[in-house]
C-alpha cells in the first residue's frame, strides 16, 4: 500500500505548499495530490455531495492557487513523489489546452504526474466560466477521450459532440508512455463505470469498511461488463484523518454520516489502513486535519513514525 497527503493549495504564500511535498518527499511518502478550483462564489448553494447533510452549506470557498503551476512548482523541487490532481475538474477548461498542460506538466516533472479528475459540483463555479452545469458528465467523458488520443496519436483526429478536429499534430508527447495516469474521483455509480472506461484507477471519497465492499463488488460487474480484468484497476482512497495523541473505540458506520473522516490514535489508524489493504486497497491520500501548515508537517512525521510501522 502506497501513502499520499493532500496539499491544500489554496492561499496567498505559495511557500507552505512546496514546503509540504518536499516534507512528504524527505518522510517518504509516496505521493502528493492537489485540488482544483478556478473562481470562488462569496456564497455557495450549491450541494458539495461528501458532507454530512446539515454541514452542506459550506460558506466562502478558499482561494485556490493554479494546480498547473503548483505541480510543476513541486516538480522543480522534488525528484521522486509522484504529483497527481485530486481531482482536476475536467469540464472546466478546453480539453485540447488541458491536454497540452497535463503533457507539459509531466516532462518537466520528468514522467511523475498523475491525474485525479472528476466533473464538478459547484453551479456558481461552472456559470462563471461559462460551462454548461446540466452536460458535465458527457463532458468530461468525451475530453477524457481526447486527452489519450492526444498523448497516444500522432496526427490525431476527432469527432464528437463538443468538439472535432481532423489532422492535428500534437507534440512533445507526455514523458509517460500514453500519458499520466487517469484516477477518477467519486463515489457515484457514475464514477465508478467511468473508471472502468476510462481510468487507471479509481479515487473514492471517505468510504467504510462496509461502502468499500459494496462498490467493489459493483466494480467487479462493471468490469465484466466492459470486458475490463478488475484486477488492473487501482483504488486510491481519500481518507479525511484526524490523527490524535490517545487511542480512541473506531466509530461505527453511521447511514446518517456516511462519509465520516477517521478519527483516533496511531494504532487504531494502523488497525485501519491494515484492513483497507487487505480489502484491496492500493494508495491512501491523507487529508490530514490540523489547524495551519505547522500542524499537518507534525502530523505527516507522527503518521510516518508511529503508524505506518504497524501498517506493514
Amino acid at each position: 500500500m502506497d501513502f499520499a497527503v493532500n496539499v491544500p493549495i489554496f492561499g496567498q504564500d505559495p511557500t507552505p505548499v512546496l514546503d509540504t511535498a518536499v516534507l512528504a518527499e524527505e518522510l517518504g511518502y509516496d505521493g502528493v495530490w492537489m485540488g482544483d478550483h478556478i473562481i470562488q462564489p462569496v456564497e455557495v448553494k450549491s450541494v458539495y455531495p461528501y458532507a454530512k447533510q446539515e454541514q452542506r452549506g459550506l460558506g466562502p470557498m478558499p482561494a485556490y492557487m493554479d494546480v498547473f503551476v503548483g505541480m510543476t512548482a513541486i516538480a522543480m523541487k522534488t525528484s521522486r513523489i509522484r504529483i497527481g490532481t485530486s481531482v482536476l475538474i475536467v469540464p472546466y477548461r478546453n480539453p485540447i489546452v488541458t491536454a497540452r498542460l497535463l503533457a507539459t506538466t509531466d516532462n518537466f516533472s520528468n514522467g511523475r504526474i498523475d491525474v485525479g479528475i472528476g466533473i464538478g459540483w459547484c453551479a456558481e463555479e461552472f456559470a462563471a466560466l461559462g460551462v454548461p452545469f446540466a452536460n458535465r458528465g458527457p463532458r468530461t467523458d468525451e475530453y477524457l477521450t481526447i486527452y489519450k488520443q492526444l498523448w497516444t496519436q500522432e496526427p490525431s483526429s476527432f469527432k464528437g459532440r463538443f468538439y472535432e478536429f481532423e489532422e492535428m499534430s500534437f507534440l512533445p508527447k507526455p514523458t509517460q508512455a500514453g500519458g499520466p495516469p487517469i484516477w477518477v474521483g467519486g463515489n457515484t455509480e457514475a464514477a465508478m463505470r467511468r473508471a472502468v472506461k476510462h481510468g487507471y484507477g479509481w479515487q473514492p471519497i471517505n468510504l467504510s469498511f462496509e461502502q468499500l465492499a459494496e462498490s467493489q463488488t459493483r466494480l467487479r460487474e462493471l468490469c465484466a461488463e466492459h470486458g475490463r480484468d478488475y484486477d488492473d484497476l487501482k483504488i486510491c482512497l481519500n481518507r479525511g484523518t484526524l490523527l490524535l495523541d490517545e487511542e480512541r473505540e473506531p466509530r461505527p458506520f453511521d447511514p446518517e454520516r456516511p462519509y465520516a473522516p477517521f478519527i483516533g490514535g496511531p494504532k487504531g489508524l494502523a488497525e485501519e489502513l491494515r484492513r483497507y489493504r487487505d480489502m484491496g486497497i492500493d494508495q491512501v491520500n491523507f487529508h490530514f486535519v490540523a489547524r495551519d501548515h505547522e500542524g499537518r508537517h507534525d502530523l505527516m512525521r507522527r503518521f510516518m513514525d508511529q503508524v505506518r510501522p504497524g501498517v506493514g
